[in-house]
């Protein structure tokens, strides 16, 4: 089991930049304000305890500075087998990163400043809901996607989007093209990138972090 931090770290309120990697993070303390000066929050191989999303989004909520998240194979589940839903949200965020070999119905809410965002997600289960996933990025000038899995989309194929991105200057593809889903997925992401500049595609898979 991961080293357990102790809770002394959530009294740091003068922290600009937090980066953790292999460790487990002890629940949050009662009055826990957040991080009000914290600009940069990189979680790597990173365990939550029981609720664990409710207290990743509390920490979220409770840094309103905060302009990079990387969150790289964190585990929110803590005891339970399954996570509920929970919000990404973040009035200065600008670069987001989310690798993952869980879907736990991320949603994406209030980021008007949102410009870079790397998305390495295995197990998004249907189309629909990866749909509203992309949608949420649609204002964005960079994106980088890993699109190497089956079960990236069920299994299916999506052929269309609900958004186009117009801002979109530079496209980086992390894919294949020996299955009918991942190639339909880049046309369709060309397809909605009228304003494409700079397109990157490589066949192997590769995490972003």
């Amino acid at each position: 089991s991961p080293f357990i931090l102790h809770s002394s770290l959530f009294l740091c309120a003068q922290l600009t930049h937090l980066k953790l990697h292999q460790c487990g993070l002890p629940s949050l303390p009662v009055g826990f304000t957040g991080f009000p000066m914290l600009k940069v929050l990189k979680l790597g191989l990173v365990d939550f305890p029981e609720n664990g999303e409710s207290q990743l989004e509390a920490i979220l909520v409770g840094s309103p500075l905060l302009e990079t998240l990387n969150l790289h194979f964190v585990d929110v589940r803590g005891n339970d087998a399954y996570s509920n839903a929970w919000v990404i949200r973040g009035a200065n965020l600008r670069s987001l990163t989310i690798s993952s070999d869980f879907d736990y119905d991320w949603q994406v809410k209030e980021l008007p400043c949102i410009d870079e965002v790397a998305i390495d997600v295995g197990n998004y289960v249907s189309n629909i809901k990866f749909r509203g996933f992309l949608a949420s990025f649609a204002q964005v000038r960079k994106l980088s996607l890993c699109a190497c899995y089956t079960s990236f989309t069920g299994g299916g194929l999506l052929e269309t989007l609900p958004c186009t991105f117009d801002n979109l200057k530079s496209l980086t593809l992390w894919t294949h093209f020996y299955e009918m889903p991942a190639i339909v997925l880049t046309f369709c992401l060309l397809r909605n990138a009228p304003n494409l500049e700079e397109l990157e595609i490589t066949s192997s898979k590769y995490t972003m972090d």
